[in-house]
C-alpha cells in the first residue's frame, strides 16, 4: 500500500470521526495564561518526521518509531539515550533495568474547535489543554495546501496549555475553500480544529423552526425554510418555502442584513388575505412583520425573533420567539431582491365577518322563525325570510327567534361551575343537545342555528339603526356573541361524543359507511366553531364588553371575556381531527393541508391577540396553555399529511419489540409487537365499554325518570281529570278550564245552576198567583156589577155599603199579604241573581289561586293561601245576602201586616155600620152572588196558601243550592291540594332523587369524560395496530397495502380486532408455507474477520509483530481515540462484500449479542463495551428465488441505538447475552464498538488496551432457509 493511499484512507476516516456528531464535545473554558510548549528535553534536537503512516513500530524503517499513526526518527545509538537508557532498533530509548513504566496518559481538551478568520487576518490561532496526569504528545497536520501548520511531534505537560497556529495562503485558497480542517493528532486522541475563512456567508437553502411564547405559555410554532442569498454589500434577499413553512402559505417580502461580526437580521413581511370564516374565523387581512435577529455560525442561523401583526386591532400586536435555520444546500434559484413590501392591514369594524351574517339565516321561514317555532308568531320574521327587511323587523324576529330557541344559560352555567346540573323541566338533556331541535309550543332548549340566524339579524339591525339605540343593540351583539360561543362549545363537546360511536346506532348496532358519517359530525362542528367563534374574534366584541364594564358591569359574567378562547383552542383540535379523519376518507391532500394551514395561522393570530386582549385576567392562563398544544397539534397533522408518514411516523420506521421474555418463549418480532397492539386494544375495548356504558346508564336513567314521572302524573291526571274533567280528545285534566269540560266539578256547577232554576221558578209562581189574585177581583167585580142590576137597589142599600167595605177590606188585607209575598219573591229573585254573579266571580278568584302558586318540573301549584281566602271570602258574601233578603222579606211583610191591622181598627169603627147593613148582607148571602163571592174569596185564600208552599220551596233551592256551592268550594280546594302533592310527588320522587340523570352532574360528567377518552385512545390504538402491521411487514419483507387502507377506516374495536386476526392468519400462513427460523450462531472476530488482520509482520530485526499486537496498536490509533477517552471501532457486517453469513439464508435476525475481549494481563474477567448500530441494515427475503437481487434483499433505515454489553475476557461474560438488538438485521452497514474508559465504565480499570489482541462478537440469530425456485411468491391474505 503506497503513502498516499494510507493518507487518503486515514484522513477519511478521521473526518468521519470528527463530524459525527455523536462523538463531538464541547470544550471546557480556557483557563486564564498558556504555558510554553515542552517540547523534547533542550539538549536533544525535535524528532524528524517522515510523513510515512503506520499502524506499528515494525511498518518504519530502522531507527523510526510509529507515533501518532506516522514514523518518527528517533535515537542512532544509546549516547542519544539518557543516562541508564538503551536505543532500541526502532529509535526508542528504553530504562536498562528492565521494561519501560507504562506512563499516564494526557487528555487533550481544544478550547476553540471552530475559529473565524476575520477579513485581512492570516494566522488563525486556538489553544490545546492537557486535563490528563500524563504527557500528552501531540502534532499537528493539514491536506489543504493553503494551510502551513507545524508538523513537529511536541509534548504537553499535565496541566499545562499550549497556544496552536496556523498560517493561512489566501491566494493559495481555492473557490470553494470556506472551511479549513487542521488534524490535531494527539496521544490522548485526534481532535479536529476547523478555520472558517470570513467571507459572505454562504448562500443556500436554510431550514429550521420558530416558536413562539408569551409569559411562558406556548403559541405554537412552525418550520420554516427559506433560500437566502447573502450579497457582497450586506444585503440578504431570500424567498420562503410556502409549501414547507407552515404559517407561510403565500410568497413574501424578504429582505435582511449581515455583518463581518456574525449579526444577521431578516426581515419577513407579508399581507395575507381574508379568507372565508368557514376555513379561518378570522377572516380579515393580516399584516404581518416577522425581525429574525440572530448571529450565523458554521451550522447556521439562530437567534430570537419579534412578529408584528396589523389587523387584529388598532394597535399592532406583538409576539417574540426564536428561530434556528441550519444549511441544508446550495440555493435552488435565483433570488430576486424584494420589491414593494406589502404595508399594514386595516382593522376591521364590523361585528361579524363579511358573509358570516349574510347566509346565517337559510332555514329561517322553513327550519325555525315558523308559528310552530315561535312563543308568539310575528309577520316580522316572515319578511325577513322572504327578503331584506327593515331594521325593526330585523330586530323583532331577533328577538322572537332567541326567544324561542335560547334555554341553556341555566345548563351552561351549572356545567362550568360545576355545582348541580338542573335543565328546564320541560327538556331532556338529549333534547338540548339533538341534531333537530324538538320544539314544544314554540319553545326549544337550544337551536344553534335559530340562534345563530337570530344573532346575525341583531348585528345588522344595530348596524342599520342610527344613534344610541344602534349603540345599545351593538352592545347586546356581543353578548349573545358570547352566548353562542359557550353554546357551540357545548355542542362541540356531544359531537365528539357522536363521533366516537359513530359507528354503531342508537341501539348498538353497526352502520355502514362511517368514514363519512364521523367526517360530517366532525366537519358540522368545525363549522359551527368557527361561526360561533368569529364574533368574538372581531375588534367590536372586547371594545363592547369594555363599555358594559363601565357602564352596567352586571350585565358580564365573568366568562364572557374567556369564552373566544377557550373556543380557539377547541377549534383547532376539531381541525386536526377533521383533517386526519378527511385524509383518511380520500380527500384532497392539498385541501386538507390548506385547511390545516388556514386554521393554524388563525389560531397563532387570535391567540396573539387574546393575549394582549387578556393578558392580566387572572383566569385566563388555562386557556393560553392549552393553545399550544392544539396548534402543535395542528402542525403534526400538517406534517404528517406527506406521503412519507403513516399513522405519525416515518415510512421506514420498523418497531421492535422483542425482550429476553420473548425470546425465551420463541415468540417473534411481529408477535411481540403484536402483543402490545393487543393489550391497547383491550384497553380500547374497556374505554369503549365504560363510555358506552355510562351513556346508556344516563339514557336508562333517564328513561327511569320519564317513567316515574309519567306514572305520577298519570295517578294525579286521573284525579284530577275526575274532578277538572278534560278538554275533548285529550287525557291531560283541564286545569285552566276546570269544570268547564266535564267532571264533579261540572256537576256541582250543574246543581248550583239547577237549585237557582229553581228558586227562579217559585218566584215567578208567586207573581202569577198575584196575577191570579187581580184578575179573579176583576171578575168578582165586574160579576157584582151585574147582579146589582137595579140602581135603586143599591142606593136602597147604600148603608149596607159598609159591610161591602169591609168584606172589600179583609181582601185588600189579603191582597196586601199576597204583593208582599211576591214581593219578597222578587227580592230572592234579585238575591239568587246576585249569588250566581257572585258565584262566577267566585270561581274566577278559584281558578287564578289554582295557577299563582310556584311551578315544580314545569306544573304549576296553587296558592292554598290564596285559594282559601278566595273561598272564605265567597261563602261570606254568599251568606251576607242570604241575611239580607231575609230581613228584607220580613220587613215587608210586617208592613203588609201593619196596614191590615189599621184597616181592622177602622172596621171595628164601623161595626155599628156593619149591624145596620146586617140585613143586607142577608140577603146577600142569600143570593148567588154570595155564593160566587164566597168562592172568589177562597180561590184567592188558596192562591195566597200556595205562594206560602212556594216560599217554602224557595228556601228549599236556596239550601241546595249553598249545598252545592260548598261542594264546589271543597271541589275546587282538592283540586288545588292535589296539584300540590302532585309537584311534591316529582319533587321528592324525581329531582331529589339520587338516580335522576337530570338534577346529578355525575351522571353527565361521566358520559361526557368517558366519551372524550375514546378518541385519544383509538388514536393511539390505531397507532399501535400500524406498528403491527409495520411489524409483519418487516416480518414478511413485503408491503400490505390494502390492509392498510382497512387500517385507516377501522373506528371501532371490532374493526381493529378484526385487523389483528387478519394479521395473526397472515403470519400463520408465512410459517407454514416458510416454517420458523432456526437459531444460529457466528463468531466475528473484528481482528480476523473485519479489519483482515491475520498475518505477522517482520520487523527490521527479524521479529514478528503479531496480529495481536496490530490489533492492539488499532486500538490505540489516535483515530480511534475519542475525547472523552473512549475508542471507537466502526465496522460493517455487509450482505454482499466479504460476506461473514450464508447467502442461503432468509430473514436472518438478531437475537443477542456477547462479546469477549481477547488477551493477556487484562484484569478480571469483567469489562464494559458499548455497541452502537444506525442507518442501513436489511435481509433477504424467503420467498427470493424467483426475484431479482435488487427485490430479493430488502433494506431498512434505523435510528440510532446504543446498547451496553458486559463482556468478558477470555471468555463471554458471565451477565449473558445482551438482547437489546433482537429482531435487527444481522446485515448492517454501520456498526460501531466502543470500549469505555475507566471513568465512565469502572468495571474497565485493570482494563490495558495494549493487551488487547482481539474482541468477539458471538452473534445469536434465526433464520430461515430461502424458498427453492418455482414456489413463487408469498401472497398474504385473510381468507376472505
Amino acid at each position: 500500500m503506497t503513502r498516499s493511499v494510507l493518507r487518503r484512507a486515514g484522513w477519511a476516516l478521521l473526518f468521519s470521526l470528527a463530524c459525527n456528531r455523536d462523538t463531538a464535545r464541547e470544550p471546557p473554558v480556557a483557563s486564564p495564561g498558556v504555558s510554553d510548549l515542552e517540547r523534547l528535553p533542550p539538549s536533544s534536537d525535535p524528532a524528524e518526521v517522515d510523513g510515512t503512516v503506520c499502524r506499528v513500530d515494525a511498518d518504519c524503517g530502522s531507527s523510526s518509531f510509529c507515533e501518532l499513526r506516522v514514523c518518527v526518527t528517533g535515537c542512532a545509538a544509546n549516547d542519544d539515550c539518557p543516562e541508564g537508557a538503551s536505543c532500541g532498533a526502532h529509535g526508542r530509548c528504553a530504562l536498562d533495568e528492565g521494561d519501560e513504566p507504562k506512563p499516564a496518559s494526557g487528555t487533550p481538551v481544544l478550547v476553540e474547535r471552530f475559529t473565524v478568520l476575520g477579513f485581512g487576518e492570516t494566522i488563525a490561532r486556538t489553544t490545546l489543554r492537557n486535563d490528563g496526569a500524563g504527557v500528552l504528545k501531540f502534532r499537528l497536520d493539514s491536506a489543504n495546501p493553503a494551510l502551513a501548520v507545524d508538523p513537529t511531534l511536541a509534548e504537553l505537560a499535565p496541566g499545562a496549555e499550549v497556544e496552536l497556529h496556523a498560517d493561512v495562503h489566501v491566494d493559495a485558497l481555492a473557490a470553494t475553500d470556506r472551511l479549513l480542517p487542521v488534524q490535531i493528532i494527539t496521544s490522548g486522541g485526534a481532535l479536529l480544529w476547523s478555520i472558517e475563512i470570513e467571507a459572505a456567508p454562504e448562500s443556500g437553502q436554510f431550514r429550521g423552526a420558530v416558536a413562539f411564547e408569551v409569559e411562558g405559555a406556548s403559541l405554537g410554532g412552525s418550520d420554516l425554510v427559506l433560500d437566502l442569498d447573502f450579497r457582497d454589500d450586506g444585503t440578504i434577499a431570500g424567498r420562503v418555502d410556502t409549501d414547507a413553512s407552515l404559517l407561510w402559505p403565500q410568497p413574501l417580502s424578504l429582505t435582511g442584513t449581515w455583518a463581518p461580526s456574525g449579526d444577521v437580521t431578516i426581515e419577513l413581511r407579508d399581507r395575507l388575505p381574508a379568507d372565508g370564516w368557514r376555513y379561518s374565523p378570522l377572516a380579515r387581512e393580516l399584516g404581518r412583520t416577522f425581525t429574525l435577529t440572530g448571529t450565523r455560525s458554521a451550522a447556521g442561523l439562530e437567534g430570537t425573533l419579534v412578529e408584528s401583526i396589523t389587523g387584529l386591532r388598532d394597535a399592532p400586536v406583538e409576539v417574540e420567539g426564536t428561530f434556528v435555520l441550519r444549511r441544508h444546500g446550495p440555493l435552488t434559484g435565483l433570488v430576486h431582491a424584494a420589491e414593494d413590501p406589502p404595508g399594514p392591514a386595516a382593522t376591521p369594524t364590523w361585528l361579524a365577518p363579511l358573509g358570516l351574517d349574510t347566509d346565517a339565516c337559510e332555514g329561517l321561514g322553513t327550519a325555525y322563525g315558523t308559528p310552530e317555532t315561535l312563543v308568539e308568531p310575528t309577520p316580522a320574521c316572515d319578511a325577513c325570510a322572504d327578503s331584506n327587511c327593515p331594521p325593526e323587523d330585523k330586530l323583532e324576529c331577533a328577538d322572537a327567534l332567541r326567544t324561542s330557541a335560547y334555554h341553556l344559560p341555566a345548563v351552561l352555567a351549572e356545567l362550568n361551575g360545576g355545582g348541580q346540573v338542573k335543565p328546564p323541566s320541560t327538556w331532556t338533556w338529549d333534547e338540548c343537545t339533538a341534531a333537530t331541535p324538538p320544539y314544544t309550543e314554540g319553545q326549544a332548549c337550544l337551536d344553534i342555528a335559530a340562534m345563530r340566524c337570530a344573532h346575525a339579524l341583531l348585528r345588522r339591525g344595530a348596524e342599520d339603526t342610527p344613534g344610541m339605540t344602534g349603540e345599545f343593540y351593538r352592545l347586546y351583539a356581543a353578548l349573545y356573541a358570547a352566548d353562542e360561543a359557550l353554546a357551540a362549545g357545548l355542542l362541540s363537546t356531544e359531537t365528539q361524543i357522536d363521533a366516537a360511536f359513530a359507528y354503531k346506532d342508537e341501539l348498538g348496532a353497526p352502520v355502514s359507511d362511517v368514514l363519512a358519517r364521523e367526517l360530517q359530525l366532525l366537519s358540522t362542528d368545525r363549522q359551527r366553531l368557527a361561526a360561533a367563534l368569529a364574533p368574538t374574534l372581531a375588534p367590536a366584541f372586547p371594545a363592547a364588553l369594555d363599555v358594559i364594564t363601565s357602564k352596567n358591569p352586571d350585565l358580564l359574567d365573568e366568562h364572557v371575556a374567556l369564552v373566544p378562547l377557550a373556543l380557539v383552542a377547541n377549534f383547532a383540535g376539531t381541525t386536526a381531527r377533521w383533517a386526519r379523519l378527511a385524509d383518511l376518507a380520500g380527500t384532497n391532500v392539498a385541501d386538507v393541508r390548506a385547511a390545516v394551514r388556514l386554521a393554524a395561522i388563525a389560531t397563532h393570530a387570535a391567540g396573539a391577540e387574546l393575549h394582549a386582549r387578556l393578558h392580566d385576567h387572572t383566569d385566563a392562563a388555562v386557556g393560553f396553555h392549552a393553545l399550544g398544544p392544539a396548534l402543535q397539534s395542528l402542525a403534526s397533522v400538517h406534517a404528517a399529511l406527506h406521503t412519507d408518514t403513516s399513522f405519525g411516523y416515518p415510512a421506514a420506521y420498523v418497531p421492535l419489540a422483542l425482550s429476553p421474555q420473548d425470546l425465551d418463549q420463541h415468540r417473534s418480532n411481529f408477535e411481540a409487537v403484536h402483543l402490545l397492539a393487543t393489550d391497547d386494544l383491550a384497553q380500547l375495548e374497556q374505554v369503549f365499554g365504560d363510555a358506552w356504558n355510562a351513556i346508556r346508564d344516563y339514557e336508562q336513567k333517564t328513561y327511569a325518570l320519564d317513567t316515574t314521572v309519567l306514572q305520577l302524573e298519570v295517578e294525579y291526571d286521573g284525579k284530577l281529570r275526575a274532578l277538572c274533567g278534560s278538554l275533548p280528545g285529550e287525557t291531560r285534566p283541564a286545569l285552566e278550564q276546570c269544570g268547564q269540560h266535564g267532571g264533579q266539578i261540572a256537576e256541582l256547577k250543574a246543581a248550583l245552576g239547577a237549585a237557582g232554576l229553581r228558586i227562579r221558578h217559585a218566584a215567578q209562581a208567586v207573581e202569577n198567583n198575584l196575577h191570579a189574585i187581580a184578575v179573579e177581583e176583576e171578575r168578582f167585580g165586574k160579576e157584582v156589577a151585574i147582579h146589582l142590576d137595579l140602581q135603586a137597589e143599591i142606593e136602597a142599600a147604600q148603608g149596607q155599603i159598609f159591610k161591602v167595605q169591609d168584606a172589600a177590606g179583609k181582601e185588600r188585607s189579603a191582597l196586601a199579604q199576597a204583593e208582599a209575598a211576591a214581593e219578597c219573591s222578587r227580592v230572592r229573585e234579585n238575591a239568587n241573581a246576585e249569588v250566581e254573579v257572585q258565584a262566577g266571580d267566585c270561581m274566577s278568584q278559584i281558578g287564578s289561586a289554582l295557577f299563582s302558586g310556584p311551578s315544580i318540573l314545569g306544573t304549576a301549584i296553587p296558592n292554598p293561601m290564596m285559594l282559601a281566602g278566595a273561598i272564605v271570602s265567597c261563602q261570606a258574601r254568599a251568606e251576607s245576602l242570604s241575611v239580607q233578603t231575609e230581613n228584607q222579606c220580613a220587613s215587608i211583610h210586617g208592613q203588609a201586616g201593619l196596614e191590615s191591622a189599621q184597616e181592622e181598627l177602622a172596621r171595628n169603627e164601623e161595626q155599628a155600620v156593619m149591624a145596620i147593613n146586617a140585613e143586607i148582607d142577608a140577603a146577600i148571602r142569600k143570593s148567588d152572588l154570595e155564593v160566587r163571592r164566597a168562592a172568589s174569596v177562597a180561590l184567592v185564600k188558596n192562591i195566597r196558601a200556595e205562594g206560602l208552599l212556594l216560599q217554602i220551596e224557595v228556601e228549599e233551592a236556596e239550601l241546595a243550592r249553598d249545598a252545592a256551592r260548598t261542594a264546589m268550594w271543597s271541589a275546587y280546594q282538592e283540586v288545588g291540594a292535589l296539584m300540590q302533592e302532585k309537584a311534591q310527588a316529582l319533587g321528592l320522587m324525581v329531582e331529589d332523587s339520587p338516580d335522576n340523570a337530570l338534577t346529578r352532574p355525575h351522571f353527565l360528567q361521566a358520559r361526557l369524560e368517558a366519551a372524550r377518552r375514546v378518541l385519544p385512545v383509538r388514536e393511539q390504538t390505531a397507532r399501535r395496530v400500524y406498528l403491527a402491521l409495520r411489524a409483519l411487514e418487516y416480518e414478511l419483507n413485503q408491503p400490505l397495502p390494502t390492509l392498510r387502507d382497512t387500517l385507516a377506516a377501522a373506528r371501532s374495536p371490532a374493526d381493529f380486532a378484526g385487523l389483528l386476526a387478519c394479521l395473526d392468519s397472515i403470519f400463520e400462513d408465512y410459517r407454514l408455507e416458510h416454517g420458523f427460523g432456526q437459531p444460529y450462531v457466528t463468531e466475528v472476530s473484528l481482528r480476523s474477520d473485519i479489519f483482515g488482520i491475520t498475518r505477522d509482520v517482520v520487523d527490521v530485526d527479524g521479529t514478528a509483530v503479531t496480529p495481536g499486537e496490530q490489533f492492539a496498536a488499532l486500538l490505540r490509533d489516535p483515530l480511534h481515540r475519542q475525547p472523552d477517552g473512549s475508542v471507537a471501532l466502526p465496522f460493517a457486517l455487509s450482505a454482499f462484500e466479504h460476506a461473514l453469513f450464508s447467502s442461503a439464508l432468509c430473514d436472518d435476525r438478531l437475537e443477542n449479542v456477547e462479546i469477549k475481549l481477547v488477551g493477556d494481563h487484562l484484569g478480571d474477567r469483567e469489562a464494559e463495551v458499548w455497541l452502537t448500530r444506525q442507518g442501513l441494515a436489511g435481509v433477504r427475503r424467503c420467498d427470493g428465488a424467483d426475484l431479482p437481487s435488487w427485490s430479493a434483499y430488502v433494506p431498512y433505515s434505523f435510528e440510532r441505538e446504543q446498547i451496553v454489553i458486559q463482556a468478558g475476557v477470555g471468555d463471554f461474560g458471565t451477565a449473558g447475552p445482551n438482547a437489546g438488538y433482537a429482531a435487527w438485521p444481522v446485515h448492517g452497514e454501520q456498526w460501531t464498538l466502543t470500549i469505555p474508559p475507566a471513568d465512565k465504565a469502572p468495571t474497565n480499570i485493570d482494563l490495558d488496551l495494549h493487551h488487547v489482541a482481539d474482541v468477539v462478537l458471538r452473534l445469536h440469530h434465526r433464520a430461515g432457509s430461502i424458498a427453492p425456485a418455482g414456489q413463487g411468491v408469498f401472497t398474504p391474505s385473510c381468507g376472505g
